[in-house]
């Protein structure tokens, strides 16, 4: 039987990555802990609110591991990552990241969801970090920061989440009041396939709770993709962000009957659709679209998007537009799927 006990790691300063780091295997629970200075005793002697530095100065990436027990990393700064800055590869512990911040890290082309190329250093999504689950194992990200991060599309073969990827995680993901901020695509206008700059969750039943999302550019912003039915997005605020044809946040499931929830939401100035359902049955209640637009100098609003395969039932939402765009129309057709809007929103 595993042990119950935990190893504790304890992390002080600044720390420079100076050369390739090997991928750690743990076969243990594990916590990694920093914000200290490097005299504690204990952990109530931390300071309160301090962050650990591992900086791998776009020369290295800063943490790559495997876990077949869990593991917990709290309070590090995961800065400039040559291609991420945390990895977990696939494996079946489940993984906790705690106020941690991920900042100026850049993810290689050629690594569509762990099937493209080959070369390990691009395999896994998630520029800020890519965790790459299997079995039963579970993701919890809390009071994370993931601001700065890189999709690099060169060679027409993107990555995808720029900020966080989440994939394969059978025991689900949990991700609770994190801030994205100004992830973004480096397009290089080549058929590239980068997309979300912010969060990519992939094969994944997910619950967002509580997360910003402002100022990116990308092929899309967020997504749920492929086995997430009963995923949800709740009190989260998509504002200011470019979307491109994916859309701002995207819901894509495998099946026209699998359920997503989106309650409690704000989608604002952002210039693409706020919400685009592609396939499977998205639920939008209590949220409110203002002010997004198809494109730049676009004369009517682009807040919903529902295709082929899709069905989007909403209710108690709010569409609007600001007065000075003199734009009547809020809420764009269904372009071939159901979209049913109750009598309980306002326009």
């Amino acid at each position: 039987a595993a042990s119950t006990l935990e190893n504790e790691s304890w992390i002080a300063g600044t720390n420079i990555v100076t050369e390739t780091i090997p991928t750690k295997e743990f076969t243990f629970p594990v916590v990694i802990r920093g914000g200290f200075t490097g005299v504690e005793c204990a952990l109530s002697e931390r300071p309160e609110g301090h962050r650990s530095v591992i900086d791998g100065k776009n020369n290295f990436d800063t943490f790559n591991f495997s876990n077949t027990q869990s593991i917990t990393i709290d309070s590090i700064e995961f800065l400039r990552g040559k291609y991420r800055g945390l990895k977990k590869t696939p494996s079946a512990g489940d993984v906790t990241l705690t106020n941690c911040v991920f900042y100026g890290c850049t993810i290689g082309h050629g690594n569509w969801d762990g099937q493209g190329n080959p070369n390990e250093n691009y395999k896994y999504g998630g520029g800020g970090a890519g965790l790459y689950g299997s079995g039963s194992a579970k993701a919890t990200v809390v009071d994370c920061r993931f601001e700065g991060n890189i999709i690099d599309s060169k060679g027409g073969s993107g990555g995808f989440g720029g900020g966080l990827y989440v994939g394969s995680f059978g025991g689900g993901a949990d991700i609770y009041r994190c801030s994205f901020v100004t992830n973004y695509m480096m397009r290089n206008y080549d058929s590239s396939t980068a997309r979300m700059a912010a969060l990519h969750v992939y094969n994944t039943r997910a619950t967002v709770d509580g997360c910003s999302f402002y100022g990116h550019y990308a092929d899309g912003i967020a997504d749920v993709h492929g086995n997430c039915s009963g995923s949800v997005f709740r009190r989260c605020s998509f504002v200011g962000n470019y979307g491109g044809g994916s859309g701002v946040l995207s819901v894509k499931l495998d099946n026209a009957t699998d359920t997503a929830l989106v309650e409690n939401c704000t989608f604002a100035y952002n210039v693409s659709h706020g919400l685009n359902c592609v396939r499977g049955a998205t639920a939008v209640t209590n949220c409110i679209f203002y002010g997004n637009l198809a494109k730049v100098n676009a004369t009517a609003a682009a807040d919903l998007r529902v295709a082929a395969g899709a069905t989007a039932t909403v209710d108690y939402c709010l569409f609007a537009v600001p007065e000075e765009d003199g734009s009547t129309i809020c809420v764009s057709e269904a372009t071939a799927g159901t979209l049913e809007i109750g009598q309980n929103c306002i326009y």
